[in-house]
């Protein structure tokens, strides 16, 4: 089952618009992996392995002067959760 997400953002951008019909295409990946975190107090947390992969092509081309469009087009997106086990019972849930 897929999923199409549109978004449409106005902002100001900086640096650099596209000439009118110009522009690039770019192929895309993230990677996310953390096993531990920061409390509000600085303390590290230990986490489940968590991680989110992601793959896709990323385009622009320049509408004027000003102006250009993006898209931003996923073709593989993973998220991965590892086995955790319970300190005190010893149980445990795989990923």
């Amino acid at each position: 089952m897929g999923t199409l997400f549109v978004t449409m953002v106005a902002s100001a951008q900086g640096a650099w618009v596209p000439e009118y019909q110009k522009g690039f295409m770019k192929l895309d990946q993230r990677v996310i992996i953390a096993n531990q975190l920061y409390n509000p107090d600085g303390d590290i947390i230990p986490i489940t392995t968590a991680g989110f992969f992601a793959s896709g092509f990323f385009g622009e081309i320049g509408l004027g002067k000003k102006s250009s469009i993006s898209i931003n087009l996923p073709f593989l997106v993973i998220s991965t959760l590892n086995e955790r086990e319970f300190l005190m019972s010893g149980r445990q849930e795989p990923g």
